[in-house]
């Protein structure tokens, strides 16, 4: 669905000194996957991200999506915009409109929908995402902060994009209002076979929910496979800064007492299943 083909992008600080972004990415996205995209600040995650809706250019290299160059002179990247839909962290800047209805309405309605079809784009999306409907006439700037999560992404959501990409979806949230999120996510990948890309520095919920996961690490997709995978490699994601999860590190802790454990376990549930056949 999404190809990078030897993708750089370089910055450039005021007009003269360059810095490299992102060096010689290569990376296939396929239909119906959930990925995460792991990596510390200035590991050229957002930069990856705004790459695969044309937001920015690659300084070199190609960026495919279904096959056609979205840089091409010919493209039309703003029908782009509509498949590959991008959810920032600070979801307060993608709010704008009166209320939170009209907000949602606006993409369905930029798409070429009419009032009655973009309002009801709107409403299902709402609905998906489980936003109250006592407050679809509300100002979006006095929603909590998850809400204002929600509606920005009920506002991508309603143009029914192939490809959903959320950049720290969960920050400022409660740990219940993370697992509720994360769990729609699962349902729009499952049964609408939206491809979903999540870029996250939480670990437990790479592991938790994520089927395929992407290291970065200065400019560079250092690691790219199952999380479980990712996750064994311990020591190289250590020397990168990052952490693994908490279950991992359990798993590991009684591995190293000489307890025969599966230390491939990352989440929740099989760990517990794990122990429980050792009781």
């Amino acid at each position: 669905m999404i190809e990078f083909r030897n993708v750089s992008y370089m910055y450039k600080d005021n007009g003269s000194d360059e810095e490299n972004a992102l060096n010689n990415i290569n990376l296939t996205i396929k239909s119906g996957e959930f990925i995460g995209i792991a990596g510390q600040t200035g590991s050229g995650k957002s930069t990856l991200i705004q790459l695969m809706n044309g937001l920015i250019k690659p300084t070199s290299g190609n960026v495919l999506f279904m096959g056609n160059d979205i840089n091409e002179a010919d493209y039309d990247r703003r029908a782009l915009k509509f498949e590959v839909g991008i959810v920032f962290q600070y979801s307060d800047y993608q709010l704008f409109e009166n209320d939170v209805i009209t907000d949602v309405m606006y993409g369905p309605k930029n798409k070429g929908l009419d009032d009655k079809e973009a309002e009801e784009a709107a409403k299902q999306a709402l609905e998906i995402l489980e936003f109250p409907e006592d407050k679809y006439k509300k100002s979006p700037f006095e929603l909590s902060g998850g809400e204002k999560k929600k509606a920005a992404i009920a506002g991508i959501l309603a143009m029914n994009p192939k490809v959903l990409v959320l950049d720290e979806p969960t920050a400022g949230l409660d740990p219940a209002g993370r697992r509720t999120l994360y769990n729609i996510l699962r349902e729009l990948n499952e049964k609408k076979g939206i491809t979903v890309i999540v870029v996250s520095h939480s670990m437990e919920d790479m592991a938790e929910y994520v089927e395929r996961l992407i290291v970065m690490h200065n400019g560079n997709v250092v690691m790219d496979d199952t999380t479980s995978n990712v996750f064994a490699r311990k020591g190289e994601i250590y020397r990168m800064g990052l952490d693994i999860p908490v279950v991992a590190k359990l798993m590991y802790a009684l591995k190293e007492k000489g307890i025969d454990v599966d230390t491939s376990v990352i989440k929740k549930e099989d760990a517990i299943k794990c122990l429980e056949r050792l009781l």
